[in-house]
């Protein structure tokens, strides 16, 4: 069964549950679950626990790296935010701001 939501003012589809989980997406052989968005593709929250929880056979997650090298050096961005330059290397905003303060994260 396919399930398609669509919506030019609010959500697409939208599940909820008192006792479980509210949507679940299964790809076979492709993507589960796809967002995109003009600004936010994905949103996760929890008032109990976890906003997002990610598995995989290859790795947990992949932050997909920027065309660019470097930190971002504009547009607003918030404190949290993480980025991948297009040399591998990790950013973590520590500073809200246009473009925010960032620091390279050091891996040892």
């Amino acid at each position: 069964m396919e399930i398609v939501g669509s919506s030019d003012s609010g959500a697409g589809l939208t599940g909820t549950s008192s006792s479980g989980t509210g949507v679940v997406g299964r790809g076979i052989g492709d993507t589960g679950v796809r967002g995109t968005g003009g600004l936010v593709g994905v949103h996760g929250s929890s008032t109990r626990g976890l906003g997002g929880d990610f598995s995989g056979g290859l790795a947990p997650l992949r932050l997909q790296p920027a065309d660019t090298q470097g930190f971002p050096t504009s547009g607003t961005h918030s404190t949290g935010e993480l980025y991948v330059d297009n040399q591998g290397s990790l950013y973590f905003c520590v500073a809200n701001g246009t473009p925010g303060i960032w620091k390279r994260v050091q891996l040892v």
